[in-house]
């Protein structure tokens, strides 16, 4: 009986050391903290760099009051003129004639000058310019024009002819008239096309020259 018993002992002795060496081989499973060690690694973003700061807005210019006084000059005399402001969506501002300043606004403008006085220049040429006033500003501007005088000298067929009539063009566009053989009259320098009225015919003359600052006689030659 005894003997029995003991090797009972025995046999469940020896079980009891094998299941606990199985469980002690078995691998440990992770920690919580070394599975979300283990995420956060393979998940890890670079972050972007941040975007410049803006720069500020500059601040508005102020408004303000202004004036313009615009002269126009040939060969460096003042001479009778119309001037003209318009703004940049081309509304006139302000115009005048003569040397009177133009009141204004400060800002951006277009000035347009025409001589208006046939006896400084035939044509009555126009200059145009950009201009920029502050508030506070008593602007003054000088254009000068060029000049030439010419005495024109109509010939038909060799022979020189009174009574004639020149018109002188450009672009098609007419622009003053001149009557042959009489005196030097001032005129823009430049190329001209020119419109001869003689004995009843209209001949048009392709090129015309007038040097600038010179006076000078130029022939009209005409074939009839």
């Amino acid at each position: 009986m005894n003997a029995t018993i003991s090797a009972r002992a025995v046999v469940a002795l020896l079980w009891a050391v094998a299941v606990g060496c199985g469980a002690s081989a078995a691998p440990a499973a992770p920690s919580p903290s070394a599975a979300t060690s283990a995420g956060a690694e393979t998940a890890r973003v670079t972050p972007e760099p941040a975007p410049p700061p803006r720069e500020a807005a500059p601040a508005p210019v102020a408004a303000g009051p202004a004036s313009l006084a615009v002269h126009a000059t040939v060969g460096g005399k003042r001479v009778a003129a119309h001037v003209r402001a318009t703004t940049p969506s081309g509304e006139l501002a302000a115009e005048s004639d003569g040397d009177a300043a133009l009141s204004l606004p400060s800002g951006e403008y277009k000035i347009s000058v025409q001589v208006t006085d046939a006896t400084a220049l035939l044509d009555k040429p126009t200059q145009t310019r950009q201009i920029t006033l502050e508030p506070g500003n008593n602007a003054e501007v000088e254009l000068s024009f060029a000049w030439a005088k010419v005495q024109l000298v109509v010939k038909v067929n060799g022979q020189p002819q009174t009574g004639a009539v020149v018109t002188l063009l450009r672009k098609g566009a007419a622009l003053c008239e001149i009557h042959p053989g009489s005196e030097f009259v001032p005129v823009s320098p430049g190329r001209y096309e020119a419109q001869v009225q003689v004995k009843g015919t209209s001949i048009k003359i392709p090129n015309i020259l007038f040097p600038e600052g010179a006076t000078q006689t130029v022939p009209v030659e005409v074939q009839l």
